[in-house]
C-alpha cells in the first residue's frame, strides 16, 4: 500500500460514522504494525467508524481497494480478520444478514443500481480481489484458507469461476477448519449457480469424517438444494444445534455462531419443505436466540403458502385450518408476534399481539367482534382505516345494524386497542408520521361520524358523563364523542355543559382532532377563553416524505377564536421566548396577530416599538397587518 496513494485521497471530503474520515489512513497504516494490539485496535477502530454497526459509509467504499490489497499481501500479520472484513463490507456491512440466502448480485435490482451507489461500488472494491482471494485457498496460514472461503462464498457475481477452484480446495484441504469452509462456500457457490453436481458429495461428507465437517456438509447441502436435506442431515444438524453453546473459534462463518448457522440453515429446509413439525421443533430450539424471529416467519410463511397467495382482505378466524390456528396460538405463546409483523400482514392477519389473541378467541370478545353485514366490525374499521372505504361505510353499517347504545360501544371499543386501526393493511411504506396525522385524523371523524348517525343527545350526554369518571380517557374518544354531542345540541339549539369542559380540553390536547375547532366555536366566549389559554403555543420541526416541515399544535390552532388581550399578551410571550437560532413559525405568528384583531393591537406596537424586543420583526409585520386591516 503506497503512502502517496492513501495521501492522495482527499480524507477530510468523505464521511464516516462520526465526521470527516482523516483518521481512515492512520488506521490503515497501523494494520501493518508489527505490534498485535496496534493491528487489532486498527481493525476494531475502522470496523466502528467505516462500517459502523454493521452499515457501511462512503469512507468504507473509499477504504476497500486498500483493504483488498492488505488482505492478499503475505507480509501482513492479520490477513485472516482483514479477509472477514472484506466479506462484511462486500455485502454492505455485515455477513450474518446475508448467511441464510448468501448475496446474490446477479439479479436486475443490483444491475439497475447506479455505478456510484454504495452497496455496489463496495461489492465490485472488494471482487476486483477474486484471482487472490482464489489464490488465498491454497495459502500456507489455514485460518487465511477458512477465511478466503468465507468472502469467496458472497462474492457471486464470480460463482461460475470460484466453483471449480473450491471444489478441488474440498478434495485436497487436510484442515478440519479450513475444509469446513470450503464445503460451506461450495455449498453457497452452487446454490447461485442451480448446480446440484455436488449434492452426492455433501451426502457423503455429512456422515464421514470430522465433526465440523460433517456439519457443514449438511449446511451446502441446506443452500445447494435444501429439499435434498433427509432426517438423517437434519439429525446431524438438530445435534450440532443442541450441542452448540459457545461461539466456535478460529471459524468466522455467522461470528463464530455456528448455532444461529444452522438454525437458519434448517429453516430455510423446512420452509422450502414446508415441513411445519420441523420449524415448530427448531423454535423450541432457537427460545432466547437471535435467529428466533426468522424461524417463525418461515414457520407463518409455510403454513399460510397453503392458501396460494396473498389474500385480497384481511382473514376471519373461521377461514383458518387447525394448522394455522395451532400455528398462531404457539407464537402467541411464545410472544413473538411484534417481531414478526410484517410476515402476518403478508398473509392477511392481524399484526399486534393483542389483536391476535382476541381473533383466535383467547381474550374474551367484544363489540368490534360483533358480526355486520356478514364481517366483523375491526375488519371494516381496518378496511375504512386504510383507505380501502370510505368513513361513510362505517357510519352506514353501524346506523343499520346496531342500536344507539351498541354504536357507542363499538365506538369506545374501536377507541382502544386491541384492534389497532392506526396500522394500515396491507402494511406500507408509509413515513410514520404521515400515519400518525392521517389516520388518527380519520379515526376520530370515523367515530364521531358513527355517533353523530346514530346516537341522541341524551345518550350521548350520558356517554359524556360515564368518560368523565373514567380514570383512562382516550383522547380520540373524548374528541369524538363531545364533537357529536355538541352538534346534537347545536340542532337542539343548546350547548355543552360546563361539566364536560373537560372532555373538551382532552380533544383539544390532540393537534389531529378538526372537528374540536367547531365544539369551541359554538361556546361562548367566557368558556372558550379558559380551555384555549390552557393550551401552549408548541412548534417543532419535522421529516417528512417531501423533507423537513413545521408544524403546529396547542393554541396556535384555536387562537383565532379567542380574540382577547388575554390571548394577545400569551401569543406575545410565547414569540419573545422563541430562540433567536432556532427554525420558528414566523408567518403563522404574523397571521395569529392579524385574527386577534384590534384585542392584539396595543400589545404588538408596544413591542414593535421597542428595538430590544426578541424577534421584534414579528411585531414589526404584524402591526403593518393590523393596521392595514383597521384603516
Amino acid at each position: 500500500m503506497a503512502t502517496t496513494d492513501l495521501d492522495a485521497i482527499d480524507w477530510n471530503g468523505i464521511e464516516h460514522a462520526y465526521g470527516p474520515a482523516t483518521d481512515v489512513p492512520g488506521g490503515l497504516r497501523a494494520l501493518r504494525s508489527k505490534k498485535a494490539p496496534e493491528r487489532r485496535g486498527a481493525l476494531k477502530g475502522l470496523d466502528d467508524t467505516i462500517n459502523h454497526q454493521g452499515t457501511i459509509t462512503p469512507a468504507a467504499v473509499a477504504a476497500a481497494p486498500f483493504l483488498v490489497e492488505l488482505g492478499l499481501d503475505p507480509s501482513v500479520k492479520d490477513r485472516a480478520a482483514i479477509l472477514v472484513f472484506l466479506a462484511n463490507l462486500a455485502v454492505g456491512g455485515d455477513h450474518i444478514r446475508s448467511i441464510s440466502a448468501g448475496y446474490d448480485v446477479r439479479g436486475r435490482a443490483f444491475g439497475e443500481l447506479p455505478e456510484d451507489h454504495p452497496y455496489k461500488a463496495i461489492y465490485q472494491r472488494v471482487a476486483a480481489g477474486i484471482d487472490g482471494y482464489l489464490a488465498l485457498l491454497s495459502d500456507s496460514d489455514a485460518s487465511v484458507r477458512v477465511a478466503a472461503a468465507l468472502l469467496l462464498a458472497f462474492l457471486s457475481s464470480h460463482a461460475e469461476r470460484s466453483a471449480p477452484v473450491v471444489r478441488a480446495r474440498v478434495a485436497a484441504e487436510p484442515d478440519e477448519k479450513a475444509r469446513a469452509s470450503a464445503v460451506l462456500c461450495l455449498g453457497y457457490l452452487d446454490g447461485y449457480l442451480g448446480d446440484e453436481g455436488d449434492v452426492d458429495r455433501f451426502l457423503e461428507l455429512a456422515h464421514e469424517g470430522p465433526d465440523l465437517v460433517r456439519v457443514a456438509a449438511c449446511l451446502a447441502l441446506a443452500y445447494a438444494s435444501p429439499s435434498r436435506v433427509g432426517a438423517a442431515e437434519q439429525r446431524v444438524l438438530l445435534d450440532a444445534l443442541a450441542s452448540a453453546a459457545q461461539p466456535l473459534a478460529d471459524f468466522p462463518w455467522c461470528g463464530g455462531e455456528l448455532g444461529n448457522h444452522i438454525a437458519m440453515a434448517l429453516t430455510r429446509v423446512g420452509a422450502a419443505q414446508q415441513d411445519v413439525s420441523l420449524l415448530v421443533g427448531l423454535l423450541e430450539a432457537t427460545q432466547g436466540k437471535p435467529t428466533q424471529p426468522r424461524v417463525a416467519t418461515a414457520i407463518v410463511d409455510a403454513v399460510f403458502a397453503v392458501d396460494g397467495g396473498p389474500p385480497s382482505d384481511l382473514r376471519l378466524p373461521s377461514e383458518l385450518s387447525e394448522a394455522q390456528r395451532g400455528t398462531l396460538k404457539h407464537l402467541v405463546e411464545r410472544q413473538l408476534v411484534q417481531r414478526i409483523g410484517a410476515a402476518l400482514s403478508r398473509h392477511g392477519l392481524l399484526s399486534a399481539e393483542g389483536d391476535l389473541r382476541r381473533f383466535l378467541g383467547l381474550t374474551p370478545a367484544g363489540p368490534l367482534d360483533r358480526a355486520v353485514g356478514g364481517e366483523p366490525l375491526w375488519r371494516l374499521a381496518i378496511r375504512v382505516m386504510s383507505d380501502r372505504a370510505p368513513v361513510e361505510a362505517w357510519v352506514d353499517a353501524l346506523n343499520a345494524s346496531l342500536g344507539p347504545e351498541e354504536v357507542i360501544e363499538a365506538c369506545q371499543d374501536a377507541a382502544v386497542p386491541p384492534y389497532a386501526l392506526l396500522v394500515p393493511w396491507p402494511r406500507r411504506g408509509d413515513d410514520p408520521w404521515t400515519v400518525t396525522l392521517g389516520r388518527r385524523t380519520r379515526l376520530e371523524r370515523m367515530l364521531a361520524g358513527a355517533l353523530i348517525a346514530s346516537v341522541p343527545a341524551d345518550l350521548l350526554e350520558q356517554a359524556a358523563d360515564r368518560l368523565l369518571a373514567a380514570q383512562d380517557r382516550r383522547d380520540v374518544l373524548c374528541a369524538a364523542l363531545i364533537a357529536a354531542l355538541s352538534a346534537a345540541l347545536a340542532k337542539e339549539g343548546k350547548t355543552l355543559d360546563p361539566r364536560h369542559d373537560p372532555l373538551v380540553a382532552a380533544g383539544m390536547a390532540e393537534p389531529f382532532f378538526e372537528d374540536m375547532r367547531a365544539v369551541l366555536a359554538r361556546l361562548p366566549p367566557d368558556r372558550r377563553e379558559p380551555l384555549i389559554l390552557a393550551l401552549s403555543f408548541d412548534h417543532y420541526m419535522q421529516t417528512t416524505p417531501t423533507g423537513r416541515a413545521m408544524f403546529v399544535r396547542g393554541a396556535w390552532l384555536y387562537v383565532d377564536l379567542c380574540s382577547t388581550e388575554a390571548a394577545a399578551d400569551k401569543l406575545a410571550s410565547a414569540v419573545q421566548k422563541w430562540r433567536v437560532d432556532g427554525e420558528v413559525p414566523k408567518d403563522r405568528a404574523v397571521e395569529a396577530f392579524a385574527a386577534l384583531g384590534s384585542a392584539a393591537l396595543p400589545r404588538v406596537e408596544a413591542l414593535a416599538a421597542d428595538e430590544a424586543t426578541p424577534h421584534r420583526e414579528v411585531f414589526v409585520r404584524a402591526r403593518e397587518r393590523l393596521r392595514g386591516a383597521r384603516a
